[in-house]
């Protein structure tokens, strides 16, 4: 059995957080970003929701973003692969239609 990776203590002089976590995979300059308590009191109102996808938060966001950009609609969706089947369905896109796709589209697919 192999040992792991030992984790190396954040070694900015400038980090609150200084020896509590490791960040050499993003960069020092990554742990002096603090996520503002607005930010932590929204996400744990989704969570205490259970409703990852979908639900009144959800909902909320959707409508200010359509009224934002000035749009009569706008919907939210967990993928890539969901907003191309939107596009499609929106396009009146059938089956047994030609569409023309690049070769190659991302490393995913």
């Amino acid at each position: 059995m192999s040992t792991p990776a030992r984790r190396s203590p954040c070694r900015s002089s400038q980090c609150p957080r200084r020896h509590e976590h490791d960040c050499s995979l993003l960069g020092p300059e990554s742990c002096l970003y603090r996520m503002p308590d607005r930010d932590y009191s929204a996400i744990q109102q989704v969570l205490h929701s259970r409703y990852y996808i979908g639900g009144a938060e959800v909902a909320a966001f959707e409508a200010e973003y359509a009224q934002f950009y000035g749009a009569t609609q706008c919907r939210g969706l967990v993928n890539g692969l969901d907003a191309t089947h939107l596009a499609l369905r929106v396009m009146d896109v059938e089956p047994g239609d030609e569409i023309i796709v690049p070769t190659n589209t991302s490393i995913a697919t």
